[in-house]
């Protein structure tokens, strides 16, 4: 006999983000700096959590009146269970200062889940080998990155702050006056077309397999380490 496996979830938790965010707003801005909508494991939990970003999107106040209501005229109200059970969220948190705790389980646990899935279809595609193996890796290395990529979140910086480190960027480059502002690749016509790499940079690398992908990033790697050191 098979055992039936329930995916990763904690159902107390997603209850304690979505109150927290009916009692406070300030809880909202925390919670979405973590959240997708994918992260909650129940559907009902999910459309409330929708229609909670839909509602402070418009910049209207987010409480149990206008979130039932949104709820109603999306057609989910009945999905969700009742707008008893949307106050029942509110009063089963226990304080909504804890929110980023609770929202770290909910997507921690929605981590696992996409592990999960990623996991079994890389066994199926395997298993069936219905294209090149180069692909197959390209697939496997790709849902694992995503997985990951979706996980960072840098949240919220205040745009005074953002502009003088951008302001302080243009100005230092301007008194160097170098061409070359970031690390060379070694590749002249794409280093004109860059100015280098920069801090911070995310560079992906994007190809049909087997077209020498590993090959380029090497080169790079090597003229960063040897030739530019």
């Amino acid at each position: 006999m098979v055992e039936e496996r329930i995916p990763p979830q904690d159902l107390v938790a997603e209850q304690s983000v979505i109150g927290s965010m009916l009692l406070d707003k300030n809880a909202i801005v925390k919670a979405i700096e973590i959240l997708h909508p994918d992260s909650f494991y129940r559907d009902a939990h999910r459309f409330i959590y929708e229609v909670i970003l839909d509602v402070f999107d418009k910049g209207e106040p987010v409480d149990l009146i206008t979130v039932t209501d949104a709820l109603r005229k999306a057609g989910k109200l009945d999905k969700v269970g009742s707008s008893v059970y949307v106050a029942d969220l509110i009063n089963s948190v226990p304080t909504s200062a804890n929110v980023e705790y609770y929202a770290k389980i909910v997507e921690e646990k929605a981590i696992l889940r996409r592990l999960i899935d990623a996991g079994t279809n890389i066994v199926s595609n395997a298993f069936a080998r219905t294209e090149d193996i180069d692909q197959i890796l390209d697939q496997a290395e790709k849902s694992v990155f995503d997985i990951a990529l979706k996980s960072v979140r840098q949240g919220f910086h205040k745009i005074d702050s953002v502009i003088k480190g951008v302001l302080d960027k243009i100005d230092s480059l301007y008194d160097k006056k170098e061409a070359m502002t970031g690390s060379p690749s070694g590749f002249p016509d794409l280093d004109k077309l860059t100015a280098g790499f920069q801090n911070a940079d995310l560079i992906i690398i994007a190809a049909r397999p087997a077209v020498g992908k590993t090959a380029f990033a090497l080169n790079i790697a090597q003229n960063a380490a040897i030739k530019y050191k």
